[in-house]
């Protein structure tokens, strides 16, 4: 079943279907819409993954704003291998770096100001690495650079649902992917957190320690699928245990680590690793044999965690 996240990305691919992309040139209107209320978000203008077999060069007007997608070669290959340009009343105001792959372009309109969004792949490695920018227009088509996200060796895309309207304010919540891989976790299974930003003009303010609430519920509902996964666990026989205990570490220990990462995100540390060594025992005791030598890492893996989000919370 797909979640809310899941159904918005199939509803976008679905526009993406319907609308004909057989002229290199689009202008597009603002389309008023109830992904987020108070946003006038325009349509993915460009979706990479929709056009990779496609002739190369695409231009995209927002009114007197142009975006060009051009390609580092003259091969036709799709959205492999290209970067991007913005002009504004005629006027090259940017140009990005060689990229192997841009993911896709939007705009969104909040009160007299204009908001383009680009995500883009300045390596093209597995799993790696879509650089978000943000860029505002304001109303005489001027076009500043506000926001380029991190570049890690994972990093995670913006879409229209990441920005939303709390109190009269424009935010946006970028998921740091920073414990990737973290202590042996697959790809798959590694979680990431949400930070949140203050939109305010051409400022973009991380205030993520305004969102205590949602850290909160979000390590509550992590804590649901802990006790779900031990409670699993605790009703397999031996044999089961035996077979399955390389993935059952992974759930159990991706959710830990959620659960704790929010939970340091709230304020609340010492609640935070004190559950943490709670849930280290609870996990353990289902076969000391098998997570022994996990168990052993329990404070050095504590103490990991603190390094990676030092910046975060000093």
């Amino acid at each position: 079943m797909l979640n809310a996240f899941g159904k918005l990305k199939v509803f976008f691919l679905v526009i993406l279907v319907l609308t004909s992309f057989t002229l290199s040139r689009l202008s597009l209107s603002l389309e008023k819409n109830k992904i987020n209320e108070g946003i006038n978000f325009r349509f993915i203008i460009y979706d990479g993954f929709s056009l990779w077999d496609e002739p190369f060069l695409r231009e995209y007007e927002i009114e007197n704003v142009k975006i060009k997608v051009l390609p580092n070669s003259s091969k036709r290959f799709g959205s492999r291998d290209a970067y991007f340009e913005i002009y504004s009343k005629g006027r090259r105001v940017f140009k990005s770096e060689k990229s192997y792959f841009i993911q896709t372009i939007f705009a969104f309109e909040y009160n007299e100001n204009k908001y383009l969004v680009i995500n883009y792949d300045p390596s093209g490695g597995m799993h790696c690495c879509f650089t978000p920018y943000i860029f505002l227009i304001d109303k005489n088509d001027n076009v500043k650079l506000i926001k380029k996200f991190q570049e890690i060796d994972i990093s995670t895309y913006l879409d229209p649902v990441n920005f939303f309207i709390k109190n009269n304010k424009l935010y946006v919540f970028w998921s740091d992917p920073r414990f990737t891989f973290f202590n042996g976790l697959a790809f798959a299974y590694s979680p990431s957190f949400k930070r949140f930003f203050l939109i305010e003009n051409e400022k973009v303010i991380e205030v993520s320690k305004d969102f205590k609430e949602d850290y909160l519920k979000e390590a509550s509902e992590y804590e649901k699928e802990i006790r779900n996964i031990i409670r699993s666990a605790k009703k397999m026989s031996k044999e089961k245990l035996r077979e399955e205990k390389d993935i059952l570490y992974q759930k159990w220990f991706s959710r830990l680590l959620a659960k704790t990462v929010n939970l340091i995100m709230a304020g609340e540390k010492e609640k935070a690793f004190k559950e943490f060594d709670k849930s280290f025992e609870e996990f353990y005791s289902l076969s000391k044999s098998y997570y022994e030598s996990r168990f052993k890492e329990k404070d050095k893996i504590k103490k990991e965690i603190l390094e990676m989000m030092k910046e975060l919370i000093e």
